[in-house]
């Protein structure tokens, strides 16, 4: 165990998944539920897990004067966005330097950006999402700050969840089942 990973086990899983490319897919569903208002309640499922995680989640509640904050303390869709690049760049370089034999003392990954709330309120807008992210990496390990700069850049490479951020999608399907009353 390096950093609470068990490191054989993530080698194991590592020689399993380029012995079989079928396992490389993730399939991931996600489901938001309106609550009311600005509420939503989104639900998580991985694979073909019969169990989903609850996520709280709170859109911006709209009724009267634009108001920003957030009635349940819930983090809004794309403050939602921030969090999973933190988590994600987080697995990564913990992961990568526990296959490396380095050991963490502490690690704080801080992503910041700014978007254009207009342009969802159907304003003109440069961009409807964030238009500039900001990755600020703490770390204290046994490793040389070359070391660590190499496994930053490596996870910020292979990271999904920014891949997803800075990257055009070729494919967005999109399907409404509209009831009529």
């Amino acid at each position: 165990m390096i950093n609470g990973l068990n490191v054989e086990k993530i080698t194991e899983t590592v020689e399993v998944i380029q012995d079989n490319e079928s396992l490389r897919d993730v399939h991931v569903q996600a489901k938001s539920i309106w609550k009311s208002g600005g509420l939503s309640e989104t639900y998580v499922r991985r694979g073909s897990d019969e169990q989903a995680i609850k996520v709280c989640s709170d859109m911006l509640p709209l009724q009267g004067a634009p108001d920003l904050s957030s009635k349940c303390g819930a983090a809004c869709p794309t403050e939602l966005v921030l969090a999973a690049l933190s988590s994600c760049l987080m697995i990564g370089i913990t992961c990568h330097a526990s296959l490396r034999g380095i050991h963490i003392k502490s690690l704080e990954i801080e992503t910041k950006g700014k978007f254009d709330i207009g342009g969802f309120l159907g304003m003109d807008a440069k961009r409807n999402g964030y238009e500039n992210l900001k990755l600020i990496c703490n770390i204290d390990a046994d490793a040389s700050e070359a070391e660590l700069s190499e496994i930053f850049e490596h996870v910020k490479a292979t990271s999904p969840v920014l891949d997803v951020i800075v990257n055009k999608l070729d494919n967005v399907s999109t399907n409404l089942h509209a009831s009529q009353r």
